[in-house]
């Protein structure tokens, strides 16, 4: 009598391969449901949870030698700031002009500083995101130009205030309206815009940003440790005040 040929699925191997399949099919849906979890997360604003990681992932040496080159290249000093110039606790903050949560919190960084401005030092650095956000990185060689002025925090604040009214590409008027908001000499920032250090140093930011695994705004890095999403006031002084 002839035994009847198994199927695939029955033999050894066709059992082994059917598992390895269904694993990874499981441990893709999972990283997926990781991502998405994170990404609700900041488009929601839940900083408040994703802060708590900022003790969780906290080394315990302060002099760890890639922690430190890390903070070396992300805490630069010709970058526009606010606070201490020699506070212990250094908030580094990529932003995009026209992303809506960084314009949500933009206010609370002032209030932060107001109340504990001798205790952080805030950064402000560039990550323009261009598919998402069409003409996100003119704005911010605006803001780098209007920085050249002296007058960065001005043009900081007025461009998330203006950001629903501003088009993908900006006009010359446009530019010029922006300049007379901010208080800033229109034919300096034309000048200033005409050349390429503006958009070199857009993109060197943004590098920088990618480099250390950004993939949206507001992202911060507390002392080297990333944060992302829009964080409550109330979060940023519980922190504070812990150390």
């Amino acid at each position: 009598m002839n035994t009847p040929e198994a199927k695939w699925y029955q033999t050894w191997w066709g059992v082994t391969s059917a598992g390895l399949v269904a694993l990874a099919i499981v441990g893709a849906l999972g990283f997926a449901i990781l991502v998405g979890k994170y990404w609700w997360m900041i488009k929601q604003g839940r900083g408040d949870e994703l802060l708590t990681q900022i003790q969780k992932t906290q080394p315990v040496a302060k002099d760890d030698p890639l922690l430190m080159a890390k903070r070396k290249e992300l805490e630069t000093a010709d970058d526009p700031f606010l606070g201490n110039p020699n506070a212990e606790i250094v908030i580094v903050e990529f932003v995009d002009y026209k992303c809506s949560n960084c314009k949500s919190a933009a206010p609370i960084l002032h209030q932060i500083i107001d109340k504990f401005g001798y205790k952080v030092k805030i950064i402000v650095r560039d990550f323009p995101i261009e598919t998402a956000h069409p003409g996100a990185t003119k704005l911010a060689e605006i803001a780098f130009c209007a920085n050249e002025q002296g007058v960065f925090w001005k043009m900081h604040d007025i461009l998330f205030q203006v950001q629903d009214e501003l088009p993908a590409e900006l006009s010359v008027p446009d530019i010029n309206r922006l300049a007379d908001l901010a208080g800033v000499n229109k034919t300096k920032l034309q000048s200033c815009l005409d050349k390429q250090e503006p958009l070199i140093e857009v993109n060197l930011d943004y590098a920088v940003g990618y480099k250390n695994q950004m993939r949206g705004t507001p992202t911060y890095f507390v002392n080297g440790q990333k944060v992302q999403g829009v964080i409550p006031r109330e979060d940023w002084e519980k922190y504070l005040n812990s150390i």
